[in-house]
C-alpha cells in the first residue's frame, strides 16, 4: 500500500507540476510563494491533527492532506525556488548563485529524509508540527523581503536594487507590482536593446581604429 500511494503521489506530483506555466507569470512570483506555503502549511496542520486520533478514518484523512499538500507545493513553491534565485542575482555572480540555490535544494531533501524517521519516532504525529510552521513562516519572509521579478528584465531588477535598497525589499510598493507587459512591449524593449548594442559597437569601432592609427 505503502508503494502505490508513493507512486500515485509522485505521477500526481508531475502532472501538477504543468499548470504553474500558464499563471506564473500572471500572479507574479511572491503570491505564487504566499499562497503555496499557507496551503502546505494548513495541509500541514490538518495532517498533525489528524494523526493525534488514533483511527483509521483520521488516518486516512492525513493520507489525503499529504496528497493536498503536494500538489499546494507543486504549483507555487517548487517551480519558483528554481528560478527565483538566478533571476535576482547580479550577473557577475548570477551562476554561483543558481548553485548555491541547487545545492540548498537537495541538501534540504537530504536533511529531511534523514530527520524525518527520528522525527516520528519521537513525537509521532506532532512532527508535522514542525513543517506546519516552517511552511507558514514563508509568507512573512516573502511579504517582508522578496521582490516581484514577474515580467521585468534582468536589467530592471537590478535597479531595484540598485536604486532603492533596504533590507525589507518587499515594503517598497514598486518591488511588489506585476508587471503584465504585452507583446509590442517586449519588441519595444529588445529593439531598444539592439540598439544600444548597435550603438556600443559602433563607439568600440572607432577606438580600435583610433588606436591603430
Amino acid at each position: 500500500m505503502a508503494l502505490i500511494l508513493a507512486s500515485v503521489a509522485f505521477t500526481q506530483y508531475a502532472v501538477f507540476s504543468w499548470p504553474p506555466y500558464f499563471y506564473i507569470d500572471r500572479i507574479g512570483r511572491r503570491w505564487s510563494v504566499m499562497g503555496s506555503s499557507a496551503g502546505c502549511a494548513i495541509c500541514m496542520a490538518i495532517i498533525a491533527g489528524c494523526l493525534a486520533k488514533n483511527s483509521f478514518a483520521s488516518a486516512a484523512a492525513a493520507v489525503a492532506f499529504m496528497f493536498l499538500y503536494l500538489d499546494c507545493f507543486t504549483l507555487g513553491i517548487l517551480p519558483v525556488s528554481w528560478s527565483y534565485s538566478a533571476e535576482i542575482q547580479p550577473l557577475r555572480v548570477r551562476n554561483k548563485a543558481t548553485a548555491v540555490g541547487v545545492f540548498s535544494h537537495w541538501m534540504s531533501n537530504f536533511v529531511v529524509v534523514m530527520v524525518t524517521p527520528i522525527g516520528l519516532d519521537k513525537i509521532r504525529g506532532n512532527y508535522f508540527w514542525v513543517w506546519a510552521v516552517v511552511c507558514a513562516s514563508f509568507v512573512p519572509l516573502t511579504y517582508f523581503f522578496g521582490v516581484e521579478t514577474s515580467g521585468r528584465s534582468l536589467e530592471q531588477i537590478d535597479l531595484m536594487f540598485y536604486e532603492k535598497p533596504r533590507v525589507c525589499m518587499g515594503l517598497n510598493a514598486e518591488n511588489r507590482r506585476v508587471v503584465r507587459g504585452s507583446k509590442t512591449d517586449e519588441e519595444e524593449r529588445y529593439r531598444q536593446f539592439a540598439h544600444v548594442h548597435e550603438k556600443h559597437e559602433a563607439i568600440t569601432t572607432d577606438r580600435v581604429s583610433q588606436d591603430t592609427k
